[in-house]
Parts: structure tokens; C-alpha cells; sequence
């Protein structure tokens, strides 16, 4: 929820961010953007927008049947690489908030935050273009429904900021590590992946 002011506060810019996702995913389905890497937190926001708007398409071409196998293939890598900067991303955004909320009392009773702003404003990103997806396929009922899970999402989104500007909750970086790009030790596993995925697909299947 807007609030209405002089001074335009940080939480106000992380939600006027948020805020503007599907409008971003609905232009950048007429025109590619220009990429501009400022470094701000809006800015952040906008290049993890920009690699989930990346990240839906190359999955979507990588899943078409009438692409030759060096071509999905490709995508693959290019997936693997979004994956990575995505992460990167989330994180960033936390940190530069880290930057500027305010430090807790000493002494004081702070509750710990596991789920981070960053982490909530990525799945921000990803239900934006979900939602943008479903309302062009005529999908009324699931588009109901993803819009009242973003505005849920939204709220504690809010709620988060509201907390950690006031000192209510504090706040910490939780580095992923995500390793597919450069996996330290190869545990050899791979070899057989096609037989574990249909173990884990036959495994896993609803009744």
C-alpha cells in the first residue's frame, strides 16, 4: 500500500518497484529494453526483473520440440548462467539494504528474518510475469487467484520492510551458493541422471 508523503522513503522506492514488475513484463514483450546498470536498489530490482523475464523465455524456447538439440542445448547453458546471476542478484538486493536500515537497539529483542526481501521480491518478479502470462491465456479463474497471492505477497513484502526500518527485525545475507555453473567437485552422478529422473518422476507421481 502507497502512503503519501514529501520525502519518498526507501521502503517507498523497494514498493513503487514491485509495483511497476508487470507493467516492465508487459513492455518488454513489444520492445527490448535498454540495460542500464546503475547499482541502486530500484536499479537491482530492475536487472532481477530483467533476468527472470530472460530466465521464463529461455525456458520456454529450451522446452520447444522443433529446435535442433545444439540449439536447446544452448539454452541450457544460458539458463544455467541466469540461474546464477539470479541469485546473485537476490542477494544484492539485500545487502544494499543492509546498507541502510538501521542498526537495533543494543540490548534489544530483535526477531531474526529467514525469508529476505530479496528472496520475496524474486518471487515478486516470477508472479508478475506468471500473471502476465495467464491473463493472455484466457485463464480467469488461475489469473484470480495469482493476483490474490501476489497482493498477499505484496503485503508481507511490506510488512517485512516496515519491520526491518523500525528495527522490529533484523536482517542477514544468506549466500546460496549455487554451484551449477562451477561445481567444485564432480561427484559423478550426472552419469546416470536420465535413470534417477525417471525414478524421482515415477517416484513422485500423484495417485
Amino acid at each position: 500500500m502507497r502512503r503519501t508523503s514529501d520525502i519518498q522513503t526507501p521502503v517507498e522506492d523497494v514498493l513503487d518497484a514491485v509495483a511497476d514488475l508487470e507493467r516492465r513484463a508487459a513492455d518488454w514483450h513489444s520492445a527490448r529494453p535498454e540495460v542500464v546498470v546503475d547499482g541502486s536498489l530500484t536499479g537491482t530490482i530492475g536487472s532481477l526483473h530483467l533476468v527472470n523475464f530472460s530466465l521464463w523465455h529461455s525456458e520456454d524456447r529450451a522446452r520447444r520440440t522443433d529446435l535442433p538439440d545444439a540449439e536447446v542445448v544452448r539454452c541450457k547453458r544460458a539458463i544455467d548462467a541466469l540461474n546464477a546471476r539470479r541469485n546473485q542478484l537476490m542477494e544484492r538486493v539485500d545487502e544494499l539494504l543492509m546498507a541502510i536500515v538501521p542498526a537495533p537497539e543494543p540490548g534489544g529483542r530483535v526477531a531474526e528474518q529467514f525469508e529476505t526481501p530479496g528472496m520475496l521480491i524474486d518471487r515478486l518478479s516470477v508472479m508478475a510475469l506468471r500473471i502476465y502470462h495467464t491473463s493472455h491465456a484466457g485463464m480467469s479463474e488461475r489469473l484470480q487467484l495469482l493476483q490474490t497471492q501476489q497482493r498477499d505477497l505484496a503485503a508481507v513484502l511490506e510488512q517485512l520492510l516496515d519491520d526491518l526500518f523500525a528495527g522490529r527485525r533484523g536482517l542477514k545475507v544468506y549466500r546460496q551458493f549455487k554451484i551449477a555453473t562451477s561445481a567444485p567437485w564432480d561427484c559423478g552422478v550426472w552419469r546416470e541422471a536420465p535413470g534417477w529422473a525417471a525414478d524421482a518422476l515415477a517416484a513422485s507421481a500423484p495417485d
